[in-house]
């Protein structure tokens, strides 16, 4: 997974799936998000995405579970963050609020 954070970095993230050889048992891990450890969902926090983020993402299986097994990658997925913009009316009021992007 990639995304660039708020000040345009682009951040890699690497989510990884273990199998236990004797019990069978799934479990996932994350090297710079948040994952579930059973179902591998990854999440990101909004507060760390640039206004208008896209986040990229690619699965890789490298196989060798079975020895005809070869390695496997998915295409690229890219989805864009929306965005709205939110502004204040002081409705004759006083005070000043200037607008803001926002994911």
């Amino acid at each position: 997974i990639t995304y660039k954070d708020e000040s345009g970095a682009e951040k890699p993230v690497t989510a990884t799936r273990t199998v236990d050889a004797t019990t069978g048992k799934t479990t996932w891990t994350s090297d710079g998000a948040t994952v579930d450890a059973n179902t591998g969902v990854v999440t990101l926090e909004i507060k760390e995405l640039a206004v208008g983020a896209t986040i990229t993402a690619k699965a890789k299986d490298n196989g060798g579970l079975i020895p005809e097994e070869a390695p496997l990658e998915s295409d690229l997925a890219s989805k864009a963050l929306e965005t709205a913009t939110v502004s204040y009316d002081g409705n004759g009021g006083t005070g000043e609020m200037k607008d803001k992007k926002l994911n």
